[in-house]
């Protein structure tokens, strides 16, 4: 069974290596690392490409998140206005 490892991303250029090794670590063999960044305006992003590319099949990439005020319209439960 694959398992998908989900990383929030934002402004974490100093532990983002160090989160992906602990990652990588792991002893189960069947894993895919995804990493979220939200809009980071430090070197997160750039540091996301590069492991992804070290990771090969096993990364999905790095993904930009969708930002909450369009999810929030499309969710059944959502309160007709935010305050």
């Amino acid at each position: 069974m694959l398992y998908s490892v989900i990383v929030p991303v934002y402004n974490v250029e100093a532990y983002l290596r160090e989160c992906v090794s602990s990652v990588r670590a792991q002893t189960y063999p069947d894993w895919e690392l995804v990493l979220v960044d939200d809009g980071s305006t430090d070197s997160s992003p750039a540091i996301c490409d590069e492991l992804a590319e070290e990771l090969g099949e096993q990364a999905c990439g790095r993904r930009r998140a969708t930002p909450l005020s369009r999810l929030i319209p499309t969710m059944p439960f959502a309160p007709t206005r935010l305050k």
